[in-house]
């Protein structure tokens, strides 16, 4: 699994009624999937027949939940598919002939290497291991040598990739897919679903909200950012339709602690160590590879920083909250609120 453990990012406010809607009398319908990539998913669908509701999220649930899951797999094997786990294993071993999904991706991964200028490097899993492992056993933290170390096999350049083939070259070098995977998998959603001509839906897919469409009454969805400071409370309200897709990074939900001090499990491939610039970063763009993707890199920056990146990214707007709890937005956020 891409990750082991499950993170709500969002408050998210879903204004569906289980009567009729008003338009085309259109019904709310909901379902949640809880196995697949350590999280939970919800899709909320405006719908005339729940049995075409039903149709389409069980065709969803095959066709890409299951499928890329299985796919970006970092611990497990499936029989005839060869995974990320496959490369992984076989490092500094042999090539692995993949599915061009899976080349797709990885030179996707490759090409956000060089968005976030190396913040997110999907090439870091030596040294996101050893974080993963003292974070599990919860006692101490890792020293930089041995992290440097570690860090020695997570060049970018280890990883080649041709028209049918994947190879690392270095043994003991892994893929760590866990900062852009949803997002990707989020983008690949959206378009099973426009595919299947559904006009009116909402997604949580483990804190990436998906908005295809609108509100049958015409109305944009409503999503709530959790104040971080206070997670059961609404900091902003953002509305949403058409296509947006929304994607949240922080510390303050998923870290450790270790002699009082709160370790954040969103590591910086510049210092090896916990992110801790900011509390909260909030992406809204039509892209989910890049929502999920500059999210992190712009928790990891300082919001100077990153707003600089995300001012400079056609289509993308954000909302960075540093560690004084002061709140800092993009050019064109507003027109979210």
């Amino acid at each position: 699994m891409i990750k082991r453990f499950i993170s709500v990012v969002f408050l998210v406010v879903f204004a569906f009624s289980c009567t009729s809607c008003g338009s085309a009398d259109k019904q709310s319908y909901s379902k949640s999937y809880y196995q697949y990539f350590d999280t939970v998913t919800t899709i909320k669908m405006y719908e005339n027949d729940e049995k075409i509701y039903n149709s389409i999220c069980n065709s969803l649930e095959k066709e890409v939940l299951k499928k890329y899951y299985q796919l970006f797999d970092i611990y497990n094997t499936y029989k005839g598919i060869n995974n990320i786990k496959t490369i992984n294993d076989n490092a500094g071993v042999e090539k692995v002939k993949v599915d061009r999904e899976l080349i797709d991706f990885l030179n996707c991964c490759k090409s956000v290497y060089s968005i976030t200028n190396g913040n997110v490097n999907v090439c870091l899993g030596p040294v996101l291991s050893v974080w993963h492992k003292f974070r599990d056993e919860g006692k101490k933290v890792p020293t930089l040598e041995l992290l440097k170390s570690k860090n020695k096999l997570s060049e970018i350049d280890n990883l080649i990739i041709d028209k049918n083939n994947v190879f690392l070259k270095q043994k003991g070098s892994s893929i760590d897919v866990g900062a852009i995977a949803k997002g990707y998998v989020a983008d690949k959603i959206y378009s099973f679903l426009v595919s299947k001509n559904v006009k009116n839906a909402i997604v949580d897919f483990g804190g990436n909200i998906i908005t295809v469409g609108k509100k049958p009454n015409g109305e944009s969805f409503s999503v709530g950012v959790a104040n971080p400071d206070e997670t059961d409370k609404t900091l902003i309200t953002l509305k949403c339709k058409d296509g947006v897709i929304v994607s949240t990074s922080g510390g303050y939900e998923r870290f450790y602690e270790v002699n009082g001090k709160k370790y954040s499990h969103i590591i910086s491939p510049k210092t090896l160590l916990p992110a801790k610039n900011n509390k909260s970063v909030t992406v809204i763009c039509k892209s989910g590879y890049l929502a999920d993707t500059l999210s992190t890199a712009l928790y990891i920056f300082d919001y100077k920083s990153g707003l600089n990146l995300i001012n400079k990214t056609k289509n993308c707007e954000a909302c960075i909250i540093d560690n004084s709890s002061n709140i800092h937005y993009s050019n064109g956020f507003n027109k979210y609120k």
